[in-house]
């Protein structure tokens, strides 16, 4: 995969596809977390990026 292709953003900017490789990279890039981070809060909260955002915003405040 070329680095443009890594570095682009999803179609779909309202869910995240932990199923697919490139989008899992581009979002956990975009909050700052590991991949196995995101997916467990996509488990914890959903696909929806609000939602995920703002659970890892809270995550990170709790600690």
């Amino acid at each position: 995969m070329s680095i443009a292709a890594m570095n682009r953003a999803p179609a779909d900017l309202m869910h995240i596809r932990v199923d697919q490789q490139d989008e899992l990279r581009y979002w956990a890039d975009r909050f700052e977390r590991t991949p196995r981070e995101l997916e467990n809060a996509v488990i914890r909260v959903g696909a929806n990026t609000k939602d995920v955002e703002r659970y890892l915003k809270l995550k990170s405040y709790c600690k």
